[in-house]
């Protein structure tokens, strides 16, 4: 009977051992499995919202937006008229270059500086609104000879007039500053083959009077339309 006894004990004693030396073993590996688990979902929920994010970028690049263009073909002085314009659609990443779509009324009115093809969206700096004409003011025509005023002379910008004598006239005045800074209404296309292109200033009586005895102009440019945006 004590044989047995003894025995018991000691085979209650060897699991008892058996169970505490295996016991931290099963929790370390239940917490590595759970430590594994959680760093996976981890993982898992990164790579989708890295994807969810690239989605919304690429939808938020990709969206239109409708701005001004052009309906046909206009030349530079043109006076753009309400049958000049049309919407188009750009990425949304583009549009702040161009004229948005509640800005086309302010559109209308204004002239070009450039010639604009058919379909091309506008920029605010191809287009200048005209001064309105008072009881003092008049529209000068110049007939200005090439090379004597600035090949990139635009509607809009601001010129100094320098008239010259005739050259024919003995004891001629020398050239003389007629107008410091007059605004330029239009330019017209040289033609191949002229030797003068016709100018039209915003001035007044005084100047047009100058002009029209001079023997020969000059334009300074002072600002340029373009650059003054």
């Amino acid at each position: 009977m004590d044989t047995r006894l003894n025995s018991l004990r000691s085979t209650s004693r060897v699991t008892t051992e058996v169970s505490d030396d295996l016991e931290p073993e099963h929790v370390v590996s239940e917490g590595k499995k759970r430590s594994r688990l959680s760093t996976s979902a981890l993982g898992i929920m990164l790579v989708l919202g890295g994807v969810v994010g690239a989605v919304l970028t690429t939808r938020a690049a990709t969206q239109s937006v409708a701005v001004v263009a052009a309906a046909r073909e206009l030349s530079k002085g043109d006076l753009v008229t309400a049958s000049d314009l049309q919407l188009i659609d750009v990425p949304r990443s583009a549009a702040a270059f161009f004229v948005g779509r509640d800005q086309a009324r302010e559109v209308i009115g204004t002239m070009l500086v450039s010639p604009v093809t058919s379909g091309s969206p506008l920029t605010s700096n191809l287009l200048v609104r005209q001064p309105a004409l008072d009881e003092s003011t008049v529209l000068v025509s110049v007939p200005v000879e090439i090379g004597n005023f600035p090949p990139m002379l635009s509607p809009g910008d601001n010129v100094t007039v320098i008239v010259s004598p005739d050259a024919t006239i003995v004891d001629a005045a020398p050239p003389r500053i007629v107008a410091e800074s007059l605004k330029v209404w239009s330019v017209d296309v040289t033609r191949e083959g002229d030797d003068t292109t016709v100018v039209t200033l915003v001035g007044d009586a005084d100047v047009a009077l100058a002009i029209a005895g001079a023997g020969s102009v000059h334009l300074g440019l002072v600002q340029s339309a373009r650059g003054s945006e």
